[in-house]
């Protein structure tokens, strides 16, 4: 069954109302980014290759996802901040994922974004 014309439009603003949460948070956010967000919100405290193997991503992409969600992207340069990391207390050659202060604070704001009501 095809969505009607009322249930499209309340879908495009829904996509609209939360891609809007992300660009107020950096206006560089790509859907790359957003997926990876995504992956850390849902299972925190992962490694990179992790997230990885879920996302069906290369390993050192993801790693530069990280980085570039976290206060510090990998070129150095001041990013988003919405996901931090923190040395693996078992095995010091890895460093587990998850979100910053900031990073749930934006999901705090996504759980309260609804779409207009329809007429």
């Amino acid at each position: 069954m095809d969505p009607t014309k009322e249930e499209m439009r309340w879908a495009a603003d829904y996509a609209a109302r939360v891609l809007r949460v992300f660009l107020d948070v950096h206006p560089t956010l790509s859907m790359q980014l957003i997926k990876t967000f995504e992956a850390v919100a849902n299972e925190p405290g992962l490694t990179a290759q992790e997230y990885a193997q879920r996302l069906g991503t290369p390993s050192d992409v993801v790693t530069i996802r990280l980085a570039d969600l976290s206060a510090l992207n990998h070129h150095r340069k001041p990013g988003p901040a919405l996901v931090a990391s923190s040395i693996d207390i078992r095995d010091h050659r890895k460093k587990r994922h998850h979100l910053s202060l900031r990073g749930r604070l934006v999901l705090e704001r996504l759980a309260t974004v609804k779409p207009r009501k329809t007429q």
